[in-house]
């Protein structure tokens, strides 16, 4: 189904926080900061092959009580996301929108509804060609 993990992502109620530790225990490198429409602010960590994203919702008032950093979702990649939508929806998982969004590095993606996947929050991942 996949070949490989896009990313594993985090929220944060402090990305410059996030972005220390990985770069500390790590050596982590900062690949790319980007800010969502909803202020929310997104930052792309490179480890070796692995790709981390720290999220900063623009409210983080749900967060402050909790550890740093809390897993949120895994990215998974696909060779092509419509014909792994049609494999899963087969086994009786639901996509949470309509069609697959390019994120900002132009690779096809679509979350998953979790309660249709034993709670787990993922998404596939077309990389651009």
């Amino acid at each position: 189904m996949f070949s490989d993990v896009y990313h594993i992502g985090y929220q944060t109620r402090d990305k410059d926080a996030g972005i220390a530790f990985y770069r500390q225990m790590f050596g982590a490198t900062l690949k790319a900061e980007t800010t969502n429409p909803d202020g929310g602010k997104l930052v792309f960590l490179r480890i070796g092959n692995t790709e981390i994203e720290l999220i900063q919702p623009s409210d983080t008032s749900g967060l402050v009580d909790k550890p740093l950093l809390v897993l949120d979702h895994i990215g998974y990649v696909v060779d092509n996301v419509d014909a792994a939508l049609t494999e899963l929806e087969r086994k009786g998982a639901r996509r949470l929108w309509p069609e697959p969004r390019l994120n900002a590095e132009g690779a096809r993606l679509i979350y998953m509804d979790p309660a249709t996947v034993n709670g787990i929050r993922f998404h596939l991942t077309e990389r651009p060609r």
